[in-house]
């Protein structure tokens, strides 16, 4: 029933795409003005191993109520979580069974807070380390439903691909809380050696298997390796990591072979690089003090640019 609906209003907020991330924002506004935000951040900085940050945060009216964030998974066997290993009871629609099945749902169990990982098997070859990060206690259910229809044309492209009649079985993972809620996916590949995880405040760290080291949080996310440093600032919220910092509004900065690899993207404005070193200046880019670097963006395409050192061309 549409008149009941919580979420009456809905609003992209911001899309920025740089070399090295991608993010995403989108709002969605209660009839009482209370606005629930979801940002999605898509880390590739090490090809090798992408990762998936999604921050949802709730302000207003409902801002201290519980709610309940739901993910979708192309799961299967059992899950390792903090309670414990979870096997949900797989549930299907399916009218050539004569099943017509409601979801199911496991008993609630309890995530303190700070971060808390869960393990899925992943049905076509990726599985993935779920990690959640938040201030308040938590619960989480896991739970499954499946169905064995699509439209003739799309079955039969599945089972051409796979070898198999169409079905398909996910499970859903449920957390149900207050306060902010960041949510961070660890994909790799069956008995693969997932990146390390830790908290550092807001913020999650981690070391991958090719010897780099990375940062990220709900507005930024930062990686290094003896070759290059990498900071992104998704929104106009300034960002500081391994030496370099943004402010001003989304950009990029990458650091490598004696060059700065500058993005800007977003709202016309100033950005303001720290680099440190000394930079030969390239239009719209000036360097307007010691290592400091800006960029006058007019709002329009995104712009790439690369500086050299002056160090380097000595």
């Amino acid at each position: 029933d549409a008149s009941q609906a919580v979420w009456v209003r809905s609003a992209d907020e911001h899309f920025s795409t740089f070399d090295d991330a991608s993010y995403s924002s989108a709002t969605f506004e209660a009839a009482n003005g209370s606005r629930w935000t979801r940002s999605v951040a898509l880390l590739h900085v090490d090809d090798k191993q992408p990762l998936i940050l999604i921050t949802d945060e709730v302000s207003g009216a409902y801002g201290d109520s519980p709610r309940v964030t739901t993910l979708n998974m192309m799961a299967r066997d059992e899950v390792t979580t903090p309670a414990g290993p979870i096997s949900p009871l797989l549930r299907l629609d399916d009218s050539a069974r004569n099943r017509h099945e409601l979801p199911s749902a496991t008993t609630p169990r309890a995530l303190e807070p700070g971060l808390n990982r869960s393990h899925f098997r992943g049905q076509f070859g990726v599985d993935w380390d779920l990690y959640t990060l938040a201030g308040q206690p938590q619960q989480f259910l896991i739970g499954s439903w499946g169905h064995s229809w699509h439209p003739s044309f799309e079955m039969a492209q599945f089972q051409k691909v796979n070898g198999q009649p169409f079905h398909e079985q996910q499970y859903m993972l449920r957390v149900r809380g207050t306060g902010p809620l960041q949510t961070l996916i660890v994909p790799s590949r069956p008995g693969g050696r997932p990146p390390a995880i830790a908290r550092n405040g807001e913020r999650i760290e981690y070391r991958t298997g090719s010897g780099g080291e990375g940062v990220a949080g709900p507005t930024f996310q930062a990686y290094r390796t003896a070759a290059q440093t990498t900071l992104t600032a998704f929104d106009a919220s300034p960002a500081a990591a391994y030496g370099i910092s943004i402010s001003g509004g989304p950009a990029e900065a990458t650091l490598k072979y004696n060059h700065a690899f500058l993005t800007v993207t977003g709202p016309k404005g100033r950005r303001e690089f720290q680099l440190g070193g000394d930079w030969e200046a390239k239009a719209p880019a000036t360097q307007i003090r010691p290592g400091v670097v800006a960029v006058d963006f007019d709002g329009t395409d995104t712009l790439h640019l690369v500086l050299a050192s002056r160090a380097g061309n000595q």
